[in-house]
């Protein structure tokens, strides 16, 4: 079910507001997440636990030092995916769900055929989007250049045929 299909159901259930727009915000972001870090877990490869032991890694320490970091470049394909749903889903709920916001600027801008208003609004949510977008790479490159370094893949989001 896409995210913006609940928006109704909220509208029902939490009325409009932020309240509203932030569960729905939170509902579209989290699934990426969820998917990615479920598919990241699962590509586990089935030596990692053999040489946990090998190594006499605590539990804890094997979860850390080598779960945790061959989970890692999923669950941030995913954050980078939240991040887009949101975007998009915090606009769309803006329309519907608010009496301020960006959403809710554009579409009185084209209401009223206010072109310049209605481009400058999407100018502004593009601009956001690709400073949010560079945020998590630049992210990804602090905590996760040991795996871009290791593929052979470069720096993500770069045109080398990075993530």
């Amino acid at each position: 079910m896409p995210p913006i299909a609940i928006i109704p159901l909220v509208i029902l259930f939490a009325g409009i507001g932020d309240g509203a727009k932030i569960s729905v915000i939170c509902f579209a972001a989290s699934f990426p997440i969820l998917i990615h870090a479920i598919d990241g877990v699962r590509g586990i490869h089935p030596m990692y636990p053999l040489i946990s032991r090998a190594l006499r890694l605590t539990r804890n320490e094997s979860r850390y030092r080598v779960d945790l970091r061959a989970v890692m470049p999923a669950v941030f394909t995913g954050l980078r995916l939240a991040v887009a749903n949101a975007l998009l889903v915090a606009v769309t709920s803006e329309m519907l769900l608010s009496t301020d916001g960006i959403g809710l600027f554009n579409m009185q801008s084209q209401e009223r055929f206010r072109m310049a208003d209605g481009m400058a609004g999407i100018l502004v949510v593009a601009v956001v989007g690709w400073l949010i977008n560079r945020l998590v790479l630049v992210a990804d490159r602090r905590w996760l250049g040991w795996h871009h370094a290791t593929t052979g893949r470069g720096s993500p989001g770069r045109d080398n045929g990075g993530a």
